[in-house]
């Protein structure tokens, strides 16, 4: 009885001849192996998805947060704009008209002459075009007090009109003696040498050359040079009493 039972290789290799309870838990084995290989295939995609929506949400994060700086920032960017585009206006207006220059170079030899400067040079060159606006370098030459020069300074800056200083260099008065030599002469006067800045507003032609020259240096990826001798580029000529050339 028991030999008949045992089972030989050949019924071990035919599944067909296994007994029902046999087979009906190698099936459950078979099942549950390919559920779990389904069930690791499947966890490991939903973890790598897992994983990059945590990295796309952390990116959307980070970027809110840069947006949310940018917003809190953009009242004082305003405000800023607004505060320069009104510091422009103001500026602009300081600018004269090109027929209001002769005026405003009287007006500096006048502001000298009250603080009792001797003007020894008053020489403006000619205009130089820039883009927004035209400049007039005036070379001059002074002689006066210590003081009464510090105070033509401060009168200069007081100007209604924007007038700046550049290269000014003060030595003692001092005088020709034999041999042509300059030495001083122990006075307390001074000589006041230096380029004042005078600026004023472009006219409609030579604005729409500046314009033009600007457009062509963008367009050749250059940079435009500055125009020093537009049209009408002569400076206006002011006589100046005192010696002044």
């Amino acid at each position: 009885m028991m030999s008949d039972r045992m089972e030989t290789p050949a019924t071990l290799n035919d599944p067909g001849t296994w007994p029902p309870q046999r087979q009906r838990l190698v099936w459950a084995l078979a099942i549950l192996v390919v559920g779990a290989l389904a069930w690791t295939f499947w966890l490991e995609n939903e973890q790598a998805r897992w994983a990059a929506e945590r990295a796309r949400e952390a990116a959307l994060r980070d970027a809110h947060t840069a947006m949310v700086q940018r917003v809190k920032g953009l009242k004082a960017l305003q405000a800023r704009k607004a505060q320069l585009e009104e510091e422009l206006g103001r500026l602009e207006k300081q600018l004269p008209a090109a027929t209001e220059m002769e005026g405003l170079l009287r007006g500096i030899t006048a502001a000298g002459r009250v603080r009792g400067l001797q003007f020894e040079l008053f020489r403006p060159a000619p205009v130089q075009i820039r883009d927004s606006h035209a400049e007039i370098p005036v070379a001059v030459r002074v002689v006066g007090g210590y003081h009464d020069i510090g105070a033509f300074l401060g009168d200069l800056a007081r100007l209604p009109r924007i007038v700046t200083l550049h290269n000014m260099v003060l030595t003692p008065q001092a005088q020709l003696v034999t041999g042509d030599r300059p030495v001083p002469v122990g006075s307390r006067l001074l000589v006041m040498e230096a380029t004042l800045r005078t600026y004023r507003a472009l006219d409609a032609q030579e604005l729409a050359q500046s314009r033009r020259r600007s457009d062509r240096s963008s367009a050749a990826g250059g940079v435009a040079a500055p125009n020093a001798a537009a049209a009408n580029s002569n400076a206006p000529s002011v006589g100046v009493p005192g010696g002044a050339r």
